[in-house]
């Protein structure tokens, strides 16, 4: 019984004096006695060097809804405690001149005094969600003096979310609170849980995750090659267009957020080229390597995945020949040359592991051999993944 009276904690809600007559500050504290935990107000006014002495009065509301003096203290200093219990109270100073006369009288100013319980949480539920399933944003938190009037916040970073309490206890020792789900992200959630008169208590059990916190994907598929700029592909091979290729790609997601998936794929177009011509025959092959910087976007409840990746890598030419009339023969040409890509693609999941993948993506390489030369190029890409 002893603890839970001590539990009790008394604050002014409303002091309100008129500045030029005193300057009142919100100045209490606790004090154990014999019947329990007591709360001291200070009451604090501006000093006035031409008073003899103050007169404080105050009364309390009594249960006739009248007002009834509960004590009245002669001081000649600008301040006096007050033993006060919960209810309403109304107060005011009387000034006395050097003649010992009233000088001034204030008017009577309202405050009221509650109590305030100190909340505690001693467990939530669910303690972990996962953004994979279906959510509704509704906890229960179990413990002490949990009501209607206790406001709930859960935080996780800048991710500050006002929880709606939908359910209470009779004893006041559990509720349910909902946030919206849509809100929810990952992360290691504090749980705050404040009463009237600023007790608080808070918890650090509530975590939101994937079940799944990284992913491996493996994909292979056609991506033939369009050159847009480049004379010697057009003067050589007599074409820009060349469709026989073939595209792997390897993606890990260690990173992913409510919003979207962050990471990086290694990525592969191998180009086989050739002609052959009354003058010559030309047989090459074409590897745009590069690593790119992934962002994934879920959509339709995950079933959808639009991507974005740019980056960087190496283009290089294999072992490029040419073989003219009566058997002769150029030397083999090998090259790299430095190039950067970017592109975009939608993937659409089959079941929680396969899926297809059609994108586009732009290679842009400098020939460092030719004055340099710019090589511009669109790689479409047809591919099926499976995430492992």
């Amino acid at each position: 019984m002893e603890n839970k009276i001590k539990k009790i904690f008394l604050t002014i809600i409303l002091l309100i004096i008129p500045a030029f007559i005193w300057a009142q500050t919100q100045n209490y504290y606790i004090q154990d006695t014999a019947d329990g935990a007591t709360f001291i107000q200070t009451f604090r006014w501006e000093a006035n060097p031409y008073v003899q002495k103050y007169v404080f009065i105050i009364e309390k509301l009594n249960k006739r809804n009248k007002w009834e003096q509960i004590d009245k203290k002669e001081t000649e200093t600008n301040s006096v405690e007050e033993s006060l219990t919960a209810g309403e109270y109304r107060y005011k100073l009387e000034l006395y001149n050097f003649l010992g006369y009233v000088e001034l009288e204030t008017e009577w100013q309202a405050v009221s005094i509650t109590k305030a319980y100190q909340p505690e949480i001693s467990s939530v539920s669910p303690r972990t969600v996962f953004l994979e399933e279906q959510q509704d944003g509704i906890f229960t938190i179990d413990g002490e003096e949990l009501g209607e009037d206790t406001t709930i916040v859960i935080q996780a970073g800048t991710n500050i979310l006002d929880g709606k309490i939908i359910q209470t206890s009779r004893r006041k020792n559990s509720i349910k609170f909902q946030v919206n789900p849509d809100d929810l992200d990952t992360g290691k959630y504090t749980i705050t849980a404040k009463n009237p008169g600023g007790l608080t208590d808070v918890n650090k059990d509530l975590r939101i995750q994937f079940k799944k916190p990284t992913d491996f994907d493996f994909a292979g598929g056609y991506s033939p090659i369009l050159i847009l700029g480049d004379s010697n592909f057009k003067k050589y091979f007599e074409s820009t267009v060349y469709p026989i290729a073939i595209d792997f790609k390897m993606t890990f997601i260690p990173l992913k957020k409510k919003f979207g998936y962050y990471g990086f794929n290694f990525s592969n177009t191998i180009l086989f080229l050739n002609t052959d011509n009354t003058a010559y025959s030309i047989k090459a092959g074409m590897l745009l390597s590069h690593i790119d910087f992934v962002f994934q976007k879920p959509l339709l409840n995950k079933k959808m995945f639009l991507e974005f990746h740019v980056g960087g890598g190496i283009t290089t030419i294999l072992n490029m020949q040419f073989e003219f009339p009566l058997n002769i023969k150029s030397d083999s040409l090998y090259s790299m040359n430095p190039c950067v890509a970017a592109g975009g693609s939608m993937l659409f999941y089959l079941n929680k592991r396969l899926y297809l993948e059609a994108g586009i993506d732009y290679n842009f390489t400098i020939n460092i051999a030719e004055k340099p030369l710019m090589i511009h190029s669109i790689v479409p890409v047809i591919n099926i993944g499976w995430q492992f």
